[in-house]
């Protein structure tokens, strides 16, 4: 636990986990769309039509990626890539490794999502007086980030190029988006928008994939670290 507090909190005090936060923030703030000028105006009384409203935005479909890929997605492979990976395994052992690396990718991915959530809530509850905390519309948006920072980390060693972190969590996204509206019509689950809304029976496949990927990353992860030590 020693290395996993550690290595989160290099991360969370890099610039890349504050901007992830606040361009979280921009994205949620220009999802509101043209609706913006009444919420200012103090037309909206209660939030959770706004909320609604940004969270299902299809502007998330590229937006979220992106900023999940950003506080740490290529953290992984720049450290495999330089070589101080042999310093840490040498003060820690692999296991101790293994389990800092594939939760403190996800989870530095989360908190920065969830910081930017926070203060998008808080300037919506002041501008409408109604503060709320939407559960069943956060858990899934925080989910997918998980998995999109994974699907980064994946990308990025496989690739051996720390610009894949960022290139696969969109390209993952769009493939899904395509598959959905050209080939398969009638599964709703392969739209990431569909998973994003929260709709019934989307939890249990948000997180089939949350594991998925984490158990990918291990395997990939272990792999790289006999190929580089």
């Amino acid at each position: 636990m020693k290395l996993f507090f550690a290595e989160f909190l290099r991360l969370m005090k890099k610039p890349a986990f504050f901007l992830a936060a606040f361009l979280t923030l921009g994205a949620l703030w220009i999802s509101i769309g043209t609706d913006t000028q009444w919420l200012i105006q103090g037309a909206f009384t209660e939030s959770l039509p706004v909320l609604d409203l940004t969270f299902k935005s299809k502007a998330n479909a590229l937006s979220l990626p992106l900023l999940s890929a950003l506080p740490s997605a290529a953290a992984v492979w720049k450290e495999l890539s330089s070589g101080s990976v042999r310093n840490v395994l040498f003060r820690s052992g692999k296991t101790k490794y293994y389990f800092s690396r594939c939760t403190v990718l996800p989870l530095s991915a989360l908190s920065a999502q969830l910081l930017g959530i926070l203060l998008f809530l808080v300037l919506v509850g002041a501008l409408t007086g109604d503060f709320r905390f939407p559960a069943s519309l956060i858990l899934p948006r925080l989910l997918m980030t998980m998995t999109f920072a994974l699907s980064g980390g994946i990308g990025a060693v496989i690739a051996r190029d720390s610009a894949c972190a960022y290139v696969i969590p969109v390209t993952l996204c769009f493939s899904l988006t395509i598959l959905k509206a050209r080939f398969f019509f009638n599964i709703q689950a392969l739209d990431p928008l569909v998973l994003l809304s929260g709709a019934a029976g989307t939890l249990p496949i948000l997180l089939g994939l949350l594991f998925l990927f984490f158990f990918g990353f291990l395997f990939i992860l272990m792999r790289e670290v006999r190929n580089h030590v």
